[in-house]
């Protein structure tokens, strides 16, 4: 039998029913934007703790209606039904209907919360202090350090409703992050590999980082044509198997993947885009075995967005259901510059992009993924010279952003590239050079000539 979700009303409590009941509209103005005006729902996702709703059903269903947003998913009300039967609720397509409803003015939506919040707050500092007069009539140790306790709970609900903002825990026990950190540790001990992350095709990045590991970013940046879309390209291809996400705001799905293609059966994208008779053509053979390998491809579990001019929101949503109905092992972002932040107006392209970036860090962190981002350098008037960490654009805001910056570099002059781990959090910097195959279009790991070859 499924569970009842009952069609909210006041709750009545001794002692305090008047705010109460209400709140309990408020609180069903605030349920019915979600189903109303996208922009007030995504504020109602982001700002509104439905923990401090008075009636309990309004609760769980607001807490359903902002989790299928973050996972990517709109509160229209054919999802929301099928959402809540998917969870064993019993709701009928009238009772859907009435909710768009309960939302007369979606821009008072503010106002409703600043009124549930207080509600709330009172609520909850009422049930502390009842639970608190309870415990005086106890005089025992224990008793004294329950006492102790509420006093305390009682004290941030009393912040929250003179700071105006919701209490939220930021200092954790040193012992706890402590014992957190070893335990990483001793896991990582045990693995069966050299690296604990997702690994590369260079063995010299492999070994300054270990592996591309999860929860962080790193930032690939280069001259226009220097090889960074083939470079992220072979890092993906080195993970067969791995959840995938590519993120191409300037190249559609379809020649991302024909580079893909390309990079794993050696030839050029250009080669595979011409008629049989083009004297560039590759061969019948080699054409019926590249679509071999086209077919075992298929299998890969790599999902493309190439949306053009990306919201920063739309991408994190997209990842979040991407994450939620597949897992995600990395997420690709070719190239930075691209996105956009359009729920703040900057005066700046820097702080744009740096909130994109900060945005992508926390992304990674919640989605235990690894990021990879490319990234343009600004026009450099001596392409001639190696890169430094000011050459990307807006690089003080990316910098300070991420965990790993690698600056590529090569020169016009020759087929040797140069990879330089210009800032790495979590371990050594350093630079390296590879080999530009540009018959196939890739980097690979060079021979004794080439590795400590000054460019």
């Amino acid at each position: 039998m499924g569970k009842k979700l009952d069609k909210p009303i006041g709750n009545t409590v001794d002692g305090y029913t008047g705010w109460r009941d209400t709140a309990d509209e408020a609180e069903m103005g605030i349920i019915g934007v979600m189903f109303k005006d996208e922009v007030w729902a995504d504020w109602v996702t982001d700002h509104v703790n439905a923990d401090l709703f008075q009636n309990r059903d309004n609760a769980q269903l607001l807490g359903i209606l902002q989790q299928m947003r973050r996972d990517g998913f709109h509160t229209d009300l054919t999802s929301v039904g099928v959402r809540l039967k998917e969870l064993g609720f019993e709701i009928s397509e009238g009772e859907l209907r009435d909710m768009q409803w309960w939302c007369s003015a979606p821009s008072l939506t503010p106002d409703y919360y600043a009124f549930v919040r207080k509600a709330g707050l009172r609520t909850r500092a009422y049930d502390i202090a009842r639970g608190l007069v309870d415990d005086l009539a106890e005089t025992d140790r224990e008793t004294a350090k329950i006492l102790e306790k509420r006093i305390d709970e009682l004290a941030r609900v009393v912040n929250q409703i003179e700071s105006g903002s919701d209490y939220k825990e930021v200092w954790r026990n040193f012992k706890d992050a402590l014992r957190a950190a070893w335990a990483r540790c001793q896991d990582v001990r045990h693995y069966t590999t050299e690296l604990v992350g997702l690994p590369t095709p260079f063995r010299r990045l492999n070994e300054l980082t270990g592996g591309l590991q999860p929860k962080r970013v790193t930032v690939l940046g280069g001259d226009t044509s220097a090889g960074k879309t083939a470079m992220v390209c072979q890092i993906i291809l080195a993970n067969p198997g791995a959840v995938i996400g590519i993120v191409s705001p300037d190249m559609n799905a379809q020649d991302y993947v024909l580079r893909l293609l390309s990079l794993k059966a050696g030839v050029t994208s250009f080669e595979l885009q011409q008629g049989a008779k083009s004297p560039v053509a590759v061969s019948d053979d080699e054409f019926r075995r590249v679509g071999e390998i086209a077919s075992q491809l298929e299998a890969e579990p790599i999902f493309i967005n190439d949306t053009p001019s990306l919201d920063i929101k739309d991408l994190e949503r997209g990842a979040r259901r991407l994450a939620t109905r597949h897992g995600l092992h990395l997420l690709v972002v070719d190239y930075l510059q691209k996105l956009r932040d359009k729920s703040e107006k900057h005066d700046r392209l820097a702080q744009e992009v740096g909130s994109i970036a900060n945005r992508l860090h926390a992304l990674s962190k919640e989605l235990n993924c690894h990021l990879l981002v490319v990234s343009q350098f600004r026009r450099r008037e001596r392409r001639d010279s190696p890169p430094t960490l000011s050459d990307l654009k807006e690089s003080g805001e990316i910098e300070n952003a991420v965990d790993h910056v690698l600056l590529l570099w090569k020169s016009d002059k020759s087929d040797v590239a140069n990879l330089n781990m210009a800032k790495q959090r979590h371990g050594p910097s350093g630079k390296f050079n590879l080999w530009w195959n540009k018959d196939k279009t890739r980097f690979e790991e060079p021979d004794a000539r080439v590795e400590d070859k000054d460019l």
